[in-house]
C-alpha cells in the first residue's frame, strides 16, 4: 500500500518528538527534499548539525543541488529552520582556532573561541603554529611525536619509511591528536605562504575545507612542512632545530 505523505508525517510523529540529523554539510541534492517534507510536519521537531568548513563528502554522488555551503545554507533557511551557532572548539588551544578560521575568513563565520582553559605541562613549551624546513622536518617528528597528515598516500613520500602515524585528511575528520604535522599540497603551501585567493577558481569547495580539517585536527600544535626555500617567506613562526 503505498502511503501519502501526510501519512508517513503522522506515522512518524507517532514514533518520535524530536528527531537530529548530524553532518547535514554532506548532504546534497534529494535529502533536502526529504527534509522539506519533514520540516512541514508540527508532531515533532527535527534539529540539524553540521559544520559547512568541514564539507569533504558528499552523501551521494547527484547533479541536483545545492552543493555549496552558501546553497545548503539557503535551503536551510527557506525551510525556516532557527539558526544558531556553536562557534566553540573544545579540541585546540585558541591560536590553532584562529588559524584555523581564516581559511573561510571572508564567509561570515563568527569566531571559533577555544575552551582548552590548560594545557599539559608535557606540551606547554611548543604551543600554536608552526612551519618547519623539509631539512628539519624528521628533527622535529623526533621531539615532538606528531601524526602526519597529508592529501594522499602519495603526498610526503618522503616520510614513508619513517615510524610516525600518518593519516589522509579526508579519513583524518573527525579525530583529534595532540600535535600535527602537515604536508601541505602545492595550493596549501600557496595560502600558507600568503596567497589568500588560491582557492577562488576551484569548481568545489573540497580543497578548501580539506585544509581546514586538516587543520583543526591538533589540540595542542600544528606544524606545516615547507620546502626550505620558501621559509623565509612564511609569516609563521619558523621551527628550528636546537
Amino acid at each position: 500500500m503505498e502511503l501519502k505523505e501526510k501519512e508517513i508525517l503522522d506515522r512518524l510523529g507517532g514514533i518520535y518528538k524530536h528527531i537530529y540529523f548530524d553532518e547535514v554539510q554532506d548532504l546534497v541534492g534529494w535529502d533536502y527534499e526529504i527534509l522539506k517534507a519533514l520540516s512541514k510536519s508540527k508532531s515533532f521537531l527535527i534539529t540539524c548539525v553540521g559544520d559547512f568548513r568541514q564539507t569533504i563528502y558528499d552523501t551521494s554522488v547527484a547533479s541536483k543541488g545545492p552543493k555549496s555551503s552558501e546553497q545548503k545554507l539557503g535551503k536551510f533557511r527557506n525551510m525556516k529552520f532557527d539558526e544558531e551557532y556553536l562557534a566553540v572548539s573544545r579540541r585546540s588551544v585558541q591560536s590553532i582556532c584562529d588559524y584555523a578560521d581564516k581559511v573561510h575568513s571572508y564567509e561570515g563565520y563568527k569566531k571559533t573561541i577555544s575552551t582548552v582553559a590548560e594545557i599539559p605541562e608535557h606540551f606547554s613549551a611548543h604551543v600554536g603554529v608552526f612551519c618547519v624546513s623539509e631539512s628539519n622536518a624528521i628533527a622535529y617528528i623526533n621531539e615532538h611525536k606528531p601524526v602526519l597528515l597529508r592529501h594522499g598516500i602519495s603526498s610526503g613520500k618522503t616520510f614513508n619509511e619513517v615510524s610516525i602515524r600518518k593519516i589522509n585528511f579526508g579519513k583524518s575528520k573527525g579525530l583529534g591528536f595532540d600535535r600535527t604535522i602537515i604536508v601541505p599540497t602545492k595550493p596549501y603551501i600557496k595560502y600558507i605562504l600568503g596567497d589568500c585567493a588560491v582557492f577562488d577558481g576551484d569548481k568545489s569547495e573540497e580543497s578548501k575545507n580539506k585544509l581546514y580539517v586538516a587543520i583543526t585536527r591538533a589540540r595542542y600544535s600544528v606544524a606545516f612542512i615547507l620546502p626550505d626555500k620558501q621559509v623565509s617567506k612564511c609569516d609563521l613562526p619558523e621551527w628550528k632545530k636546537g
